[in-house]
C-alpha cells in the first residue's frame, strides 16, 4: 500500500545549475572626504527578487541587493558609499503544482542566492576602504508573504 501512494505522488525535483555575478557596482561619492568622519553610518538594505522561466522546468531567479551607507540627517546627509549587486541563479524546478513552484522560487530560491549577494556587497565595500559590511540574513518567507499581501491589496483596491 505504501508503494501505491508513492507512485502516486509527484516527485519533487529541484537543482541548482548555477549561481552567478549580474551586476555590480559601488560609488563612495564623497571619497576621500568619507574616510576622516568619526561617525558611524547609517546602512540601509533593499532588495527584490525576480524570477522567470528560462526553459522547461529552468527558472532564473535574481536578487537585487542595495545598501547605502549615510552619515547626517536631512540637508547635512552625505552618501558614504552605495553597492548595488545583481545576483542570479539557474534551478532546475518540477513540482506537482505551479503553486509549489512558485512558492519554491520565491522564499528558497532567493535564500541560497542571498549569501553570495551579501559578500559580494562586503567585499565591494571594503575594496573600498571601507569596514566590511556584515549583512543580517533574511527571512524570504515572510517577505514572500508580505509581497502577496500587498499584492492581493493593490488588487482589491484596483477593483473598487
Amino acid at each position: 500500500m505504501a508503494n501505491e501512494q508513492n507512485e502516486k505522488q509527484p516527485e519533487v525535483q529541484f537543482q541548482i545549475l548555477r549561481v552567478y555575478l549580474k551586476d555590480a557596482s559601488l560609488e563612495s561619492p564623497n571619497s576621500p572626504q568619507s574616510f576622516r568622519l568619526q561617525e558611524q553610518p547609517a546602512l540601509k538594505v533593499e532588495f527584490n527578487t525576480q524570477n522567470s522561466k528560462v526553459d522547461n522546468d529552468v527558472y532564473e531567479v535574481v536578487l537585487s541587493l542595495t545598501v547605502t551607507a549615510t552619515i547626517g540627517k536631512n540637508e547635512n546627509e552625505h552618501t558614504v558609499f552605495l553597492s548595488e549587486v545583481k545576483y542570479g541563479a539557474l534551478f532546475n524546478v518540477k513540482t506537482p503544482s505551479e503553486e509549489e513552484t512558485k512558492h519554491l522560487l520565491e522564499t528558497y530560491c532567493p535564500s541560497i542566492v542571498y549569501p553570495y549577494a551579501a559578500e559580494c556587497v562586503s567585499s565591494q565595500v571594503v575594496r573600498a576602504s571601507f569596514p566590511p559590511v556584515n549583512l543580517p540574513p533574511i527571512n524570504f518567507e515572510a517577505y514572500a508573504q508580505a509581497k502577496a499581501k500587498q499584492n492581493a491589496a493593490s488588487s482589491a483596491e484596483a477593483a473598487k
